[in-house]
């Protein structure tokens, strides 16, 4: 599946840092194995935990020849560690972007970013961080939205009409009056969202909105 972490460090003491200057100077591997969880519930693999792993490098025989390696490899343990991970993609610089219809905005970090009433008709929002962002009566007539993060976004009565909203995190967005007809949010998260009165797919499209949860209709 899709990774949600995108970046994530780890400390190393002095002693385990010797361990990986030393493997540095010989040649010999460092490998990570790391497996991401979901620590808080939230859908979103966050956690890390990663083990590190220094492999001796094949030694050269008296001919000068690297010989293969042993058998049993002697893999030297450096640690194992777990940490918290960035789960928001590197921010986009958007500084000279416009905000205007096929706006090319992926990646963009627009957090709290007031855009009422804006015209991002088929703009590229794909991964943006639009989090407590102001969307009211914006037009987003089939915007990509695909892994754009929407926390605590208000978007009343925005035009959503034909969006792609795929992986979308709407957590706690306002999604009160919005047109979402023909709009795509498979896999959307919709924790807490407020979908009263929104206008979805019906009878007389030839379609039906797929929510995890009928009770978030309002």
């Amino acid at each position: 599946s899709r990774p949600d972490v995108h970046a994530f460090e780890m400390a190393f003491d002095e002693a385990e840092a010797t361990l990986l200057l030393t493997a540095a100077q010989t040649g010999d591997a460092v490998v990570a194995i790391t497996q991401q969880a979901d620590a808080d519930g939230d859908a979103l693999h966050e956690t890390n935990f990663a083990t590190v792993f220094r492999i001796p490098a094949p030694k050269a025989n008296a001919a000068g020849v690297d010989s293969p390696l042993p058998p049993n490899l002697n893999a030297v343990l450096v640690g194992t560690y777990r940490a918290a991970a960035s789960t928001t993609p590197p921010a986009t610089d958007c500084s000279r972007s416009n905000i205007r219809p096929g706006a090319e905005l992926a990646g963009c970090d627009l957090h709290g970013a007031n855009l009422a009433g804006a015209n991002l008709r088929s703009s590229n929002l794909t991964g943006a961080n639009l989090t407590g962002a102001i969307l009211a009566d914006a037009n987003l007539m089939l915007a990509n939205l695909t892994d754009a993060n929407l926390t605590g976004a208000n978007l009343k009565a925005a035009d959503l009409k034909g969006a792609v909203l795929t992986r979308a995190n709407l957590t706690n967005a306002n999604l009160r009056d919005t047109i979402l007809v023909y709009a795509d949010l498979t896999g959307a998260i919709l924790t807490g969202a407020n979908l009263a009165e929104a206008i979805q797919d019906g009878p007389d499209y030839g379609l039906t909105l797929d929510l995890p949860d009928p009770s978030l209709l309002g």
